[in-house]
């Protein structure tokens, strides 16, 4: 009797331990693979040049009009915001203002992973300027015409939004 109340308890520590480590496994230590956004690179692709043409269009809108819907932060992740957010209050503080319009072209898909897509493009800053507060233009002449960016973009609940812009290596071009 002894014996088979031993082999229970013995029993029930081992049923104890295995359902304590299948909680410990369940709990966070093993993350399951996110499910793809896209069915595809190509929808992917779709949806990020689609999400950086409604930033620029934004941003254009507020460099005319800085009350105006959407607003380009709209379109940016909280860390990307809070830049943005920084830049702007460091040109307000200046006295200066950005105008004119950008533009983009030579939007390429570079990847695609499971929450986020990146892509490459190149951002025509030609018909854009940096008025000062006197209303001088303070742009650079020698300024590239042109900027190469690599773009990355995640999930959201709004749909994408551009989580990180940072200019390409020392080097790339974009044509002209």
């Amino acid at each position: 009797m002894r014996s088979s109340r031993i082999a229970a308890a013995a029993a029930a520590l081992l049923l104890s331990i295995a359902a304590f480590a299948g909680c410990a496994a369940s709990s966070g230590e093993v993350a399951p693979t996110p499910a793809p956004m896209f069915a595809s690179d190509e929808e992917a692709f779709a949806a990020a040049e689609a999400t950086y043409r409604a930033y620029v269009d934004a941003l254009n809108a507020h460099n005319a009009d800085a009350a105006s819907l959407p607003r380009p932060t709209d379109f940016l992740t909280n860390p990307l915001y809070q830049a943005d957010l920084d830049y702007s209050r460091e040109l307000n503080a200046q006295g200066k203002t950005p105008a004119g319009e950008f533009r983009f072209r030579d939007f390429n898909l570079i990847g695609v992973e499971p929450q986020k897509v990146v892509a490459s493009v190149c951002l025509d800053v030609t018909g854009s300027r940096m008025i000062g507060p006197g209303g001088d233009d303070l742009t650079a002449a020698d300024r590239d015409a042109v900027v190469p960016l690599m773009l990355t973009f995640v999930e959201s609940e709004q749909g994408l939004l551009i989580s990180e812009s940072l200019g390409y290596p020392e080097g790339v071009r974009c044509a002209m």
